[in-house]
């Protein structure tokens, strides 16, 4: 299911805030916990985590790197550099 770009689903949401734990294996002996994974400013990455979350099976756990392939992130931040013309976020204003 791809997100439409006017509404995200109200229904998605509060299945990924209340199903989605984080990063990594369950079977691990240490756990880093943290409160988010940062961002959520650009609407655009907002559809992406929540579209790829639920087309990888909505786990509570995600492999971090599949995750990202799965939104064929492309971010320059996690490409090492910055090549990207900035965009702006939901207030307007300028993000890399």
């Amino acid at each position: 299911m791809k997100i439409q770009m006017e509404k995200l689903p109200d229904k998605l949401i509060t299945d990924y805030a209340h199903g989605f734990y984080g990063y990594g294996s369950g079977k691990a002996k240490i756990w880093f916990v943290g409160m988010e994974e940062g961002g959520g400013g650009i609407f655009e990455d907002v559809i992406g985590r929540l579209d790829a979350w639920n087309e990888l099976g909505r786990n509570k756990l995600q492999d971090l790197r599949r995750l990202h392939l799965a939104r064929n992130d492309n971010h320059p931040r996690r490409r090492g550099h910055h090549d990207e013309a900035p965009r702006k976020d939901l207030r307007g204003n300028q993000q890399l």
